[in-house]
Protein backbone atom coordinates (compact mmCIF):
# COMPACT_ATOMS: atom_id res chain seq x y z
CA UNK A 1 0.00 0.00 0.00
CA UNK A 2 2.91 2.38 0.85
CA UNK A 3 4.42 1.24 -2.41
CA UNK A 4 1.53 1.97 -4.34
CA UNK A 5 1.03 6.34 -2.43
CA UNK A 6 5.31 6.49 -3.42
CA UNK A 7 4.10 5.69 -7.21
CA UNK A 8 1.15 8.13 -6.62
CA UNK A 9 3.02 11.03 -5.24
CA UNK A 10 6.13 10.37 -7.79
CA UNK A 11 3.36 10.43 -10.67
CA UNK A 12 1.45 13.70 -9.20
CA UNK A 13 4.95 15.53 -9.09
CA UNK A 14 6.20 14.22 -12.81
CA UNK A 15 2.22 15.58 -13.73
CA UNK A 16 2.88 18.60 -12.40
CA UNK A 17 6.75 19.19 -13.29
CA UNK A 18 4.85 18.63 -17.47
CA UNK A 19 2.49 21.01 -16.77
CA UNK A 20 4.83 23.94 -15.50
CA UNK A 21 7.85 22.89 -17.84
CA UNK A 22 5.14 22.40 -21.26
CA UNK A 23 2.31 23.95 -21.13
CA UNK A 24 4.35 27.56 -21.05
CA UNK A 25 6.01 26.37 -24.45
CA UNK A 26 2.35 24.69 -25.87
CA UNK A 27 0.95 28.14 -25.37
CA UNK A 28 3.51 29.92 -26.62
CA UNK A 29 3.16 28.11 -29.93
CA UNK A 30 -0.51 28.44 -30.06
CA UNK A 31 0.27 32.19 -29.87
CA UNK A 32 2.47 32.17 -32.75
CA UNK A 33 0.99 32.72 -36.35
CA UNK A 34 1.86 30.13 -38.81
CA UNK A 35 4.37 31.52 -41.75
CA UNK A 36 1.39 31.99 -45.03
CA UNK A 37 3.99 30.29 -47.60
CA UNK A 38 5.06 26.82 -45.70
CA UNK A 39 8.58 25.13 -46.47
CA UNK A 40 9.29 28.57 -48.50
CA UNK A 41 12.90 29.30 -48.57
CA UNK A 42 14.70 32.50 -50.30
CA UNK A 43 17.66 30.96 -50.64
CA UNK A 44 16.09 27.90 -53.13
CA UNK A 45 14.15 30.45 -55.80
CA UNK A 46 15.87 30.21 -58.60
CA UNK A 47 13.06 32.73 -60.37
CA UNK A 48 10.41 34.89 -59.74
CA UNK A 49 7.28 36.71 -61.82
CA UNK A 50 5.98 39.38 -60.47
CA UNK A 51 2.61 40.49 -62.63
CA UNK A 52 1.59 43.55 -61.40
CA UNK A 53 -2.28 45.29 -62.87
CA UNK A 54 -1.07 48.77 -63.91
CA UNK A 55 2.69 48.11 -64.62
CA UNK A 56 2.32 44.92 -66.14
CA UNK A 57 5.15 41.50 -65.76
CA UNK A 58 8.35 41.47 -64.47
CA UNK A 59 10.44 37.97 -64.27
CA UNK A 60 13.24 38.31 -61.78
CA UNK A 61 15.93 35.25 -62.32
CA UNK A 62 19.12 34.05 -60.20
CA UNK A 63 22.03 34.22 -62.26
CA UNK A 64 25.16 32.94 -60.34
CA UNK A 65 25.29 35.19 -57.02
CA UNK A 66 23.20 37.83 -58.21
CA UNK A 67 19.59 38.20 -59.93
CA UNK A 68 19.11 39.44 -63.87
CA UNK A 69 15.61 41.41 -64.66
CA UNK A 70 13.41 40.91 -68.03
CA UNK A 71 10.14 40.81 -69.11
CA UNK A 72 7.85 37.71 -70.16
CA UNK A 73 7.70 39.97 -73.49
CA UNK A 74 11.45 41.09 -74.18
CA UNK A 75 13.90 38.13 -72.43
CA UNK A 76 16.68 40.93 -72.52
CA UNK A 77 17.91 40.51 -68.94
CA UNK A 78 19.76 43.46 -67.13
CA UNK A 79 21.97 43.12 -63.82
CA UNK A 80 19.37 43.58 -61.13
CA UNK A 81 19.62 45.19 -57.53
CA UNK A 82 20.34 41.71 -55.48
CA UNK A 83 19.55 43.54 -52.14
CA UNK A 84 16.27 44.56 -53.52
CA UNK A 85 15.36 41.37 -54.37
CA UNK A 86 17.07 39.67 -51.39
CA UNK A 87 14.88 41.95 -49.75
CA UNK A 88 11.93 40.90 -51.41
CA UNK A 89 12.35 37.33 -50.74
CA UNK A 90 12.84 38.00 -46.82
CA UNK A 91 9.82 39.71 -46.84
CA UNK A 92 7.93 36.68 -48.33
CA UNK A 93 9.45 34.17 -46.01
CA UNK A 94 8.16 36.43 -43.09
CA UNK A 95 4.34 36.52 -44.20
CA UNK A 96 2.12 35.06 -41.42
CA UNK A 97 -1.46 33.97 -40.84
CA UNK A 98 -1.81 35.99 -37.75
CA UNK A 99 -4.90 38.02 -38.43
CA UNK A 100 -7.63 36.95 -40.89
CA UNK A 101 -9.89 39.53 -41.94
CA UNK A 102 -11.80 37.92 -44.35
CA UNK A 103 -12.67 34.02 -45.81
CA UNK A 104 -15.20 35.28 -48.45
CA UNK A 105 -13.93 35.75 -52.06
CA UNK A 106 -16.74 38.25 -52.89
CA UNK A 107 -14.69 40.50 -50.43
CA UNK A 108 -11.53 40.03 -52.00
CA UNK A 109 -11.67 43.49 -54.77
CA UNK A 110 -12.23 45.60 -50.98
CA UNK A 111 -8.86 44.77 -50.23
CA UNK A 112 -7.23 44.90 -53.60
CA UNK A 113 -6.91 41.22 -54.20
CA UNK A 114 -8.24 40.19 -57.02
CA UNK A 115 -6.49 38.92 -59.95
CA UNK A 116 -6.99 42.25 -61.55
CA UNK A 117 -6.07 44.25 -59.06
CA UNK A 118 -3.62 42.66 -57.10
CA UNK A 119 -0.03 42.28 -57.27
CA UNK A 120 0.05 38.27 -57.77
CA UNK A 121 3.99 36.84 -57.01
CA UNK A 122 4.68 33.57 -58.13
CA UNK A 123 7.87 32.02 -56.95
CA UNK A 124 10.00 28.77 -58.43
CA UNK A 125 12.93 26.91 -57.46
CA UNK A 126 15.73 24.95 -59.52
CA UNK A 127 13.36 22.30 -59.91
CA UNK A 128 10.52 24.19 -61.63
CA UNK A 129 8.33 23.49 -58.79
CA UNK A 130 5.74 26.54 -57.63
CA UNK A 131 7.62 27.56 -54.23
CA UNK A 132 4.96 30.51 -53.72
CA UNK A 133 2.30 32.07 -54.94
CA UNK A 134 0.74 34.77 -53.36
CA UNK A 135 -1.55 38.21 -54.01
CA UNK A 136 -0.36 41.52 -52.18
CA UNK A 137 -3.44 43.97 -52.13
CA UNK A 138 -3.48 47.13 -50.57
CA UNK A 139 -1.97 48.90 -47.57
CA UNK A 140 -3.81 48.26 -44.39
CA UNK A 141 -5.52 50.28 -41.41
CA UNK A 142 -1.86 51.80 -41.29
CA UNK A 143 1.04 51.84 -43.46
CA UNK A 144 3.16 49.13 -42.18
CA UNK A 145 0.36 46.80 -42.67
CA UNK A 146 -0.41 44.95 -46.11
CA UNK A 147 -3.61 42.87 -47.22
CA UNK A 148 -2.33 38.81 -48.50
CA UNK A 149 -3.86 35.63 -49.76
CA UNK A 150 -2.42 32.75 -51.05
CA UNK A 151 -3.18 32.73 -54.72
CA UNK A 152 -5.01 29.31 -54.16
CA UNK A 153 -7.19 30.26 -51.00
CA UNK A 154 -10.08 32.75 -50.71
CA UNK A 155 -9.06 33.75 -46.36
CA UNK A 156 -7.43 37.15 -46.99
CA UNK A 157 -4.75 38.34 -43.94
CA UNK A 158 -3.69 41.76 -42.73
CA UNK A 159 -0.11 41.03 -42.52
CA UNK A 160 2.56 43.58 -41.11
CA UNK A 161 4.75 45.05 -43.55
CA UNK A 162 4.92 46.94 -46.71
CA UNK A 163 4.87 44.96 -49.51
CA UNK A 164 3.45 47.09 -52.61
CA UNK A 165 5.55 49.53 -52.86
CA UNK A 166 8.73 47.23 -52.90
CA UNK A 167 7.04 44.46 -55.22
CA UNK A 168 5.47 46.46 -57.54
CA UNK A 169 8.67 48.09 -59.55
CA UNK A 170 9.13 48.56 -63.01
CA UNK A 171 12.12 46.71 -64.91
CA UNK A 172 13.83 49.65 -64.69
CA UNK A 173 13.29 50.10 -61.15
CA UNK A 174 14.61 46.20 -60.62
CA UNK A 175 17.56 47.32 -62.36
CA UNK A 176 21.15 47.66 -60.52
CA UNK A 177 21.84 51.19 -60.78
CA UNK A 178 25.42 50.54 -59.70
CA UNK A 179 27.45 52.55 -62.67
CA UNK A 180 30.83 52.79 -61.12
CA UNK A 181 32.34 49.77 -58.67
CA UNK A 182 35.87 50.27 -57.93
CA UNK A 183 37.89 50.18 -54.54
CA UNK A 184 39.11 53.83 -53.62
CA UNK A 185 41.64 52.66 -51.64
CA UNK A 186 43.68 51.80 -54.53
CA UNK A 187 42.98 54.54 -56.38
CA UNK A 188 46.58 56.41 -57.73
CA UNK A 189 45.54 58.83 -60.17
CA UNK A 190 41.95 60.94 -61.12
CA UNK A 191 41.41 62.73 -64.33
CA UNK A 192 39.18 65.08 -65.74
CA UNK A 193 39.00 66.56 -69.15
CA UNK A 194 36.34 68.48 -71.50
CA UNK A 195 34.20 71.15 -69.89
CA UNK A 196 35.77 70.70 -66.88
CA UNK A 197 39.44 70.17 -65.80
CA UNK A 198 41.19 67.73 -62.76
CA UNK A 199 44.40 65.79 -62.70
CA UNK A 200 44.86 64.12 -59.00
CA UNK A 201 47.92 61.88 -58.61
CA UNK A 202 48.40 59.77 -55.10
CA UNK A 203 52.12 59.96 -53.80
CA UNK A 204 52.63 57.61 -50.82
CA UNK A 205 49.55 59.13 -48.52
CA UNK A 206 49.28 62.38 -50.39
CA UNK A 207 47.10 63.48 -53.43
CA UNK A 208 48.22 66.12 -55.68
CA UNK A 209 46.17 68.41 -57.60
CA UNK A 210 47.06 70.00 -61.43
CA UNK A 211 50.74 69.47 -59.64
CA UNK A 212 49.55 70.81 -55.82
CA UNK A 213 49.55 68.77 -53.10
CA UNK A 214 45.66 69.16 -51.95
CA UNK A 215 43.57 68.45 -48.93
CA UNK A 216 43.98 64.78 -48.68
CA UNK A 217 40.54 64.11 -47.02
CA UNK A 218 38.70 66.44 -50.14
CA UNK A 219 40.23 64.69 -52.54
CA UNK A 220 39.63 61.28 -51.05
CA UNK A 221 35.42 62.14 -51.14
CA UNK A 222 35.77 63.01 -54.57
CA UNK A 223 37.51 59.67 -55.13
CA UNK A 224 35.12 57.77 -53.09
CA UNK A 225 31.55 59.79 -55.24
CA UNK A 226 33.48 58.63 -58.24
CA UNK A 227 34.12 54.79 -57.27
CA UNK A 228 30.59 54.35 -56.07
CA UNK A 229 28.67 56.14 -58.30
CA UNK A 230 24.84 55.27 -58.94
CA UNK A 231 22.63 56.03 -61.42
CA UNK A 232 19.08 57.39 -60.52
CA UNK A 233 17.14 55.69 -63.77
CA UNK A 234 18.38 54.27 -67.55
CA UNK A 235 17.65 55.58 -70.93
CA UNK A 236 17.18 53.64 -74.23
CA UNK A 237 17.92 55.07 -77.97
CA UNK A 238 20.79 56.09 -79.74
CA UNK A 239 24.45 57.80 -77.97
CA UNK A 240 24.03 60.98 -80.48
CA UNK A 241 20.17 61.71 -79.14
CA UNK A 242 21.85 61.46 -75.61
CA UNK A 243 25.20 63.94 -76.28
CA UNK A 244 27.22 60.78 -75.61
CA UNK A 245 28.63 60.18 -79.49
CA UNK A 246 31.20 63.57 -78.70
CA UNK A 247 30.88 63.44 -74.69
CA UNK A 248 31.25 66.75 -73.08
CA UNK A 249 32.98 65.66 -70.24
CA UNK A 250 35.46 62.85 -69.30
CA UNK A 251 36.70 61.46 -66.29
CA UNK A 252 38.90 58.25 -65.41
CA UNK A 253 39.97 56.87 -61.97
CA UNK A 254 43.23 54.32 -62.42
CA UNK A 255 43.99 52.19 -59.68
CA UNK A 256 47.71 51.36 -59.05
CA UNK A 257 47.67 48.00 -61.53
CA UNK A 258 45.99 50.41 -64.41
CA UNK A 259 42.50 48.98 -64.64
CA UNK A 260 40.28 51.40 -63.62
CA UNK A 261 37.20 53.16 -65.27
CA UNK A 262 35.80 56.02 -67.06
CA UNK A 263 32.50 57.63 -66.88
CA UNK A 264 31.89 59.82 -70.09
CA UNK A 265 29.15 62.57 -69.76
CA UNK A 266 26.47 63.63 -72.07
CA UNK A 267 23.93 66.86 -72.19
CA UNK A 268 21.56 67.56 -69.51
CA UNK A 269 18.25 65.43 -69.06
CA UNK A 270 16.64 68.24 -66.88
CA UNK A 271 17.65 71.06 -64.72
CA UNK A 272 18.66 68.09 -62.40
CA UNK A 273 20.08 65.30 -63.94
CA UNK A 274 22.63 64.56 -67.27
CA UNK A 275 23.00 61.59 -69.19
CA UNK A 276 25.96 59.44 -68.97
CA UNK A 277 28.01 55.94 -69.98
CA UNK A 278 30.64 54.34 -69.23
CA UNK A 279 33.48 54.02 -71.61
CA UNK A 280 33.18 49.90 -71.75
CA UNK A 281 29.17 49.52 -72.30
CA UNK A 282 26.26 51.46 -74.18
CA UNK A 283 24.21 51.03 -70.68
CA UNK A 284 22.68 55.11 -70.76
CA UNK A 285 22.19 56.18 -67.21
CA UNK A 286 20.49 59.44 -66.08
CA UNK A 287 22.51 60.77 -63.16
CA UNK A 288 21.90 63.59 -60.50
CA UNK A 289 23.69 66.83 -61.67
CA UNK A 290 24.80 67.16 -58.46
CA UNK A 291 26.88 64.24 -57.95
CA UNK A 292 28.33 64.75 -61.54
CA UNK A 293 29.52 68.11 -60.10
CA UNK A 294 31.01 67.34 -56.97
CA UNK A 295 33.18 65.05 -59.36
CA UNK A 296 35.02 67.96 -60.73
CA UNK A 297 36.15 70.34 -58.10
CA UNK A 298 38.19 73.39 -58.56
CA UNK A 299 41.77 73.30 -56.75
CA UNK A 300 40.08 76.34 -54.25
CA UNK A 301 37.60 73.83 -52.75
CA UNK A 302 39.71 70.87 -52.29
CA UNK A 303 42.27 73.08 -50.47
CA UNK A 304 39.61 75.14 -48.52
CA UNK A 305 39.77 74.86 -44.49
CA UNK A 306 36.28 73.18 -44.86
CA UNK A 307 35.75 71.23 -48.11
CA UNK A 308 32.71 71.22 -49.82
CA UNK A 309 30.58 68.42 -48.86
CA UNK A 310 30.61 65.57 -51.72
CA UNK A 311 28.11 62.95 -51.17
CA UNK A 312 30.00 59.57 -50.02
CA UNK A 313 29.37 56.29 -51.87
CA UNK A 314 28.73 53.44 -50.45
CA UNK A 315 31.38 51.05 -49.10
CA UNK A 316 33.44 48.96 -51.25
CA UNK A 317 31.79 45.52 -51.66
CA UNK A 318 33.67 42.97 -54.54
CA UNK A 319 31.70 43.18 -57.73
CA UNK A 320 29.48 39.39 -58.54
CA UNK A 321 30.06 37.67 -61.65
CA UNK A 322 26.78 38.11 -63.16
Amino acid sequence: MRRLGLFALIFIVLAALYWLLERPAQRRATQEPARLLIGFAPAEVERLTLTCPDKGAVVLQRAGTGWQVSTPEDTTAYAADSSAVQALLDALAALTTGSIVSRNSDRHALYNVTPETGLRIEGRDRSGRTSAAVVIGKNGPNIFSTYVRAADSDTVYLADGILQAPASKTLNEWRDKTVIKLDPGLMRAYTVSGDCSLSLRKNADAWAGNGETVNAEAAAQVIRTFAGLTAADFAEGPLEEFGLARPSRTITAEPADGTGATLLLGRDANAFQQYAKTADADTVYIIEKYLLDSLCPTLEQLNSPAPATVPEASPFEPQSVQ
